[in-house]
């Protein structure tokens, strides 16, 4: 099996989604931690606040998450297209080399029949 090596681009890429995705645990465990204080000074009632603490949650982690995901996404998008044509064709050559001796073995068991 051949290593295919990935552009450095890509790899930009998926560091600057790795970091992103680090900061969103980040964001994660600070609003938890003000949620909790909050919760336990009395200011936030849980019961009848959910869908405030969770808009907190979404708008502080989302955003991360997100840029991770589109940035995965470019870097996966460039490793296909950088891919260099000769290989592509390569390949297509032997899988079509592969069909033509499948295919004279196939006509060679007909014609014994």
């Amino acid at each position: 099996m051949e290593k295919k090596k990935l552009p450095v681009i890509s790899i930009v890429f998926y560091t600057l989604a790795g970091i992103s995705l680090a900061f969103a645990i980040w964001a994660i465990v600070y609003s938890a931690g003000v949620v909790s204080e909050a919760i336990s000074m009395g200011q936030l009632v849980m019961k009848g606040s959910e869908f405030e603490i969770v808009s907190y949650y979404m708008d502080n982690i989302s955003r991360y998450v997100l840029f991770a995901a589109v940035l995965i996404g470019v870097g996966w998008i460039l490793q296909i297209l950088s891919t260099p044509k000769g290989e592509i064709l390569d390949e297509e050559l032997a899988e079509m080399e592969n069909d033509e001796v499948i295919l004279e073995e196939v006509d060679e068991e007909t014609l014994e029949v």
